[in-house]
């Protein structure tokens, strides 16, 4: 049996607040994208929006008059060339509340450091990010920087010990008497 799709298709082009309007309510995507139309699937409870076939925004359905669903990492490019924008951004405000937490606690008159961290999110996850920092904070609560979590995040997994404990201590007694052999 065929795959049949029950959405509505509209193309909508891409005004200057980086959001498309459906059905009066703004949606936002990818700033990259203003001025351009994009090829949107409007679902009852969900809204996909392409551009060449390839989605850039998903967003859960609005309903009443005049809404914004606005998405922090639809901003990155427009936050790097306006950083003292973000605190008071509409973007911020709907932003994860874990978010929002890590920047009143870490990052707030840093605003560059913390488009760094929003760009790291999109790369590995915000779960890993708040791994970092709480390894972070249990070295140094007061220092945590964007670059210490960039390091904690794409530092080599591959220097995990395997094995027994016997096994790891009969290695560093081999690798400590080769090192004493030659001396």
């Amino acid at each position: 049996m065929p795959m049949y799709d029950a959405a509505r298709i509209v193309e909508p082009r891409v005004d200057k607040y980086s959001t498309i309007i459906i059905d009066t309510c703004h949606y936002s995507v990818p700033d990259m994208y203003v001025g351009k139309k994009i090829f949107t699937k409007v679902y009852s409870n969900k809204i996909l929006c392409f551009y060449e076939g390839v989605k850039i925004a998903e967003h859960n359905r609005r309903y009443r008059f005049n809404e914004w669903d606005i998405k922090i990492e639809h901003y990155v490019n427009t936050l790097k060339r306006k950083p003292g924008a973000l605190a008071s951004s509409t973007a911020m405000h709907q932003a994860d509340p874990r978010l929002q937490q890590i920047y009143s606690r870490y990052y707030i008159k840093r605003e560059k450091q913390f488009i760094e961290l929003l760009e790291l999110i999109s790369q590995k996850s915000i779960e890993e990010v708040e791994e970092a920092i709480s390894a972070l904070e249990k070295i140094s609560p007061l220092d945590v920087t964007t670059e210490k979590i960039k390091a904690i995040c794409n530092r080599s997994q591959d220097v995990t010990l395997t094995g027994s404990s016997a096994e790891y201590n009969a290695k560093v007694c081999e690798i400590t008497a080769k090192a004493e052999e030659m001396l």
